[in-house]
């Protein structure tokens, strides 16, 4: 699967969880909810990290694996406030456990749109939270790509 096919199913993904969990407005926000709804579509801003941090498929693959983990596990919805925060600090997390030559902290808080102290903050929340565990194991990797090809 080339990488902007990847990158199509896993907006195309990202976009039916969002549309399905309907209104959450009323729910308790998250660290990682924005003020106010992003004026970049989930598929635009995952095109901006393949633009501008250059990382092969397998983070991207990595990443959805990731964010779901997190969401499961934290019982969190994802909505339109806080899809492109959590994608990004799963993406920097991924990046980090999987690359030996990665960008700085600054390079990913400028790809992502938020301060360099908000992603550091969100990824030590993040990590906290998933209690660190970014250990993805071949059954699971494969069956999430057939799952992404099956779409």
């Amino acid at each position: 699967m080339s990488t902007e096919q990847a990158i199509t199913k896993i907006s195309g993904v990202l976009k039916m969880i969002i549309e399905s969990s309907g209104d959450v407005s009323s729910n308790e926000a998250s660290h990682f909810d924005s003020k106010n709804l992003p004026p970049i579509s989930i598929e635009d801003y995952i095109v901006r990290f393949i633009t501008y941090s250059k990382s092969p498929n397998e983070v991207y693959i990595c990443t959805y694996i990731v964010m779901k983990r997190f969401c499961t596990d934290n019982n969190i919805t994802l909505t339109l406030k806080n899809v492109h925060r959590i994608f990004a600090i799963a993406f920097v997390c991924c990046v980090k456990f999987i690359l030996d030559d990665i960008f700085s902290m600054r390079w990913y808080a400028y790809i992502a749109g938020i301060s360099i102290e908000e992603i550091n903050k969100l990824e030590q929340i993040f990590l906290i939270d998933i209690d660190w565990n970014l250990n993805i194991n071949s059954d699971e990797y494969m069956h999430v790509i057939e799952y992404l090809l099956s779409l």
